[in-house]
C-alpha cells in the first residue's frame, strides 16, 4: 500500500536529520531573504545542526519530552530551528500568530500547558508587560538586548553541543499543536500526530508535482497550518529549496521574489493570485 505510516517516525528526523548523512546534507534547504538585510541560505545540514542545538538546549533547561513549547515568532529562520528542535527531543511546538494580543498569548500559553517560549524581542516585547512572569519555566529571545530573564536564542545555541539523537516517536505520538481562529469561541488546539507527514503525502506528489531542483516560495506566516505544510514540511521532506520572506509585501514584490531566487513554484491564497493579477503585467 503506497504511503503506509511506519510504527516509528519523528517529523524532525524525516525532513532534516535523514538528510544530513547523505547526499543533500550541502544542499540549500531554506533562504531567508527580508527587505532589509541580504538573504541568507541555509544547508540542510546546518539546519539539522542548529535543530539539534535547540534540542540539547531545551533537555538542558529541564523541558521533557511531552512539555509544549509555544511560538511567536516572525518568518526567520529560528521558526524552523525551534519547531524541528522541539521534535527532536520530544517536545511539542505551539506555533502561533505574531499578531495576537497578549491576553490571547496568554490563553495559549495556559490552555496548552506550555513549558517554554521562543520569541524574538520586538514581538515579545510588543505584549511582555501584560504576561505573568511566571507563565512560563524558560523563555529563548531571538535577538536578545534588554528582556529580563530571557535566554539568548543565539548564545544559547551557539554554547551548546548539537543532541544528535532523536526522540524515538512512534507515527502516533502528538508532534505539534495548533489553534483554531476562535471564529465560534476561544480557539481550539488541534494536536497533530507525526503521522501527519505521511498524510500529506498525496498533496505533495499530486498537488505540487514536486521534481528535479524545485525552489518553493510562499506567501503566508508559518503559524499557519497551510503554510507550515506546504511551506516547511513537505518541502524539506522531498529535499527541496524553500524561499522565505519576512518584510514588506505587494504584488510586484512576489514576482521580483520569484525571478531573483528562481521559483518554479509559488503558493498562497487565492486573495495573493489577484493581486498579482489584477496589479502586475502578469498573465494568468
Amino acid at each position: 500500500m503506497k504511503n503506509e505510516v511506519p510504527e516509528f517516525l519523528n517529523i524532525a528526523e524525516a525532513c532534516l536529520a535523514r538528510h544530513r548523512g547523505g547526499a543533500l546534507k550541502d544542499k540549500v534547504a531554506m533562504i531567508f531573504a527580508t527587505d532589509k538585510e541580504p538573504a541568507r541560505e541555509y544547508s540542510y545540514a546546518e539546519l539539522d545542526e542548529l535543530s539539534a542545538r535547540f534540542a540539547g538546549s531545551l533537555k538542558d533547561r529541564g523541558i521533557q519530552p511531552g512539555a509544549r513549547l509555544l511560538l511567536r515568532l516572525p518568518n526567520t529562520v529560528v521558526f524552523p530551528v525551534a519547531f524541528f528542535g522541539a521534535l527532536r527531543a520530544g517536545v511539542i511546538p505551539v506555533p502561533t500568530s505574531p499578531m495576537l494580543t497578549a491576553a490571547e498569548v496568554q490563553y495559549l500559553i495556559t490552555n496548552s500547558g506550555a513549558e517554554a517560549v521562543v520569541s524574538d524581542e520586538r514581538l515579545w516585547n510588543s505584549i511582555a508587560t501584560e504576561i505573568p512572569s511566571a507563565s512560563v519555566k524558560a523563555l529563548y529571545i531571538s535577538g536578545l538586548t534588554a528582556t529580563p530573564g530571557a535566554i539568548d536564542f543565539e548564545k544559547e545555541l551557539a554554547a551548546k553541543a548539537p543532541a544528535l539523537e532523536i526522540h524515538n516517536s512512534k507515527a502516533d505520538d502528538p508532534a505539534y499543536l495548533v489553534y483554531t481562529s476562535g471564529t465560534t469561541g476561544y480557539p481550539k488546539g488541534v494536536l497533530h500526530a507525526h503521522r501527519a507527514l505521511i498524510g500529506r503525502l498525496p498533496a505533495a506528489e499530486n498537488w505540487f508535482h514536486f521534481s528535479g531542483d524545485d525552489r518553493i516560495l510562499h506567501s503566508g506566516k508559518f503559524n499557519w497550518t497551510y503554510v507550515l505544510g506546504t511551506a516547511m514540511m513537505d518541502p524539506l521532506y522531498h529535499g527541496k529549496t524553500v524561499i522565505v520572506y519576512e518584510g514588506e509585501n505587494s504584488a510586484e514584490k512576489w514576482l521580483s521574489l520569484i525571478k531573483e531566487f528562481g521559483c518554479n513554484i509559488f503558493i498562497g491564497v487565492p486573495t495573493i493570485f489577484r493581486q498579482i493579477l489584477q496589479k502586475t503585467g502578469a498573465k494568468g
